[in-house]
């Protein structure tokens, strides 16, 4: 599991993409993975995958490094994945078991997000795969700088970054090495509680914090060896210049965003549980009701209440799992003669339809 993290590592590989300016690679991730969160059909994820194996075939480093970055979050993936599909309302109920529901709009929500947390890892590890933590720090420190004359310190945090990546690789080796050493003196990390499993992870992280600061202090002493004092009048051995090439590659990543963000948002293209899916509406209703026999607007567990019998007539209407939205509350055996309340559906029925004894 520990081998599997890939976040700070660097392949090595003479590609296109290998020697793209790290501004250039920093700026187009982030424009890659903000453009994930922009689509609403399955149509934009298809471009996006597109482009993603491009970018991977073109930078020359092996799909199966890449997607052994994902191992790490599969329990993250598997949570994520969960809560949006038992607990998204919205659309026709596919399964329903006991308090089990799986809605259409639950299980398009619950595939969407899985794709963006695919390709959020696998984007960020591509950048860090193909530059080198001195680049990336270079890089990171040239797009920041405008932020020097409001007296932010850019070099001291592109620094800090820098570092931070560098420890990744070199503290996970060091997990290995200590984890392996405690195995062979008979530690036991794989029976027992939870409790017995964090008790048995204290000898590794003991002696591997040990070396943390070990290591940081020494990084220090050498800096200081050195007189470093942060990036004032400080040269670059290699300094940033965009090449014709750089250039290119912004084309062609905001062309992909501009076309991705059209097509992902406003062409209409449905596959699967997604053929039947409308634009969600959102209906609003005036309601007035004696409330003599009612306990009250909200649901409650002792008695019928408004919000439930509102409920329960519209899911007949449309055939969806709906929840009415009350503007205000009334107590038991209120009336209201204009209480306002809205839901949303994907139903095609005209909103006047909705009027009910």
């Amino acid at each position: 599991m520990i081998r599997d993290i890939t976040i700070g590592q660097y392949y090595p590989a003479d590609s296109r993409i290998h020697k793209l300016d790290p501004r250039v690679k920093i700026v187009c991730t982030l424009l890659y993975l903000i453009s994930l969160f922009t689509f609403k059909s399955i149509l934009g994820y298809v471009l996006a995958t597109v482009f993603l194996f491009g970018c991977i075939k073109l930078a020359k480093v092996p799909f199966k490094f890449i997607v052994r970055g994902l191992k790490p979050i599969i329990i993250l993936l598997l949570i994520t994945v969960c809560f949006n599909l038992f607990l998204t309302p919205g659309g026709k109920t596919l399964v329903h078991v006991g308090f089990i529901k799986i809605t259409e709009y639950g299980l398009s929500t619950a595939v969407y997000m899985a794709i963006r947390l695919i390709y959020l890892i696998m984007g960020s590890s591509l950048m860090t795969l193909t530059t080198t933590p001195n680049s990336l720090t270079d890089g990171l420190e040239k797009l920041l700088h405008p932020l020097n004359k409001l007296h932010v310190p850019v070099h001291e945090i592109s620094m800090m970054m820098s570092i931070a990546l560098r420890f990744i690789p070199i503290l996970l080796e060091e997990t290995d090495k200590i984890m392996k050493a405690q195995i062979a003196r008979g530690a036991d990390m794989e029976s027992g509680n939870l409790i017995q499993k964090a008790k048995a992870m204290i000898p590794i992280l003991v002696p591997l914090f040990v070396s943390a600061f070990r290591r940081a202090n020494d990084l220090a002493m050498a800096m200081e060896a050195r007189c470093y004092r942060g990036g004032n009048g400080r040269t670059k051995m290699k300094p940033l210049i965009y090449k014709s090439a750089d250039h290119m590659a912004y084309l062609i990543t905001i062309l992909y965003v501009v076309i991705a963000f059209v097509v992902g948002r406003y062409v209409p293209f449905k596959l699967w549980i997604f053929l039947r899916s409308h634009k969600m509406r959102r209906i609003r209703l005036t309601v007035a009701y004696d409330g003599t026999n009612y306990c009250g607007w909200q649901i409650q567990p002792n008695g019928i209440t408004i919000e439930e019998v509102l409920n329960k007539a519209i899911c007949k209407l449309t055939g969806e799992e709906i929840q009415v939205i009350g503007a205000s509350r009334t107590d038991s055996g209120v009336h209201a003669r204009g209480n306002i309340a809205v839901f949303d559906t994907e139903s095609r029925i005209p909103a006047e339809r909705f009027l009910m004894p």
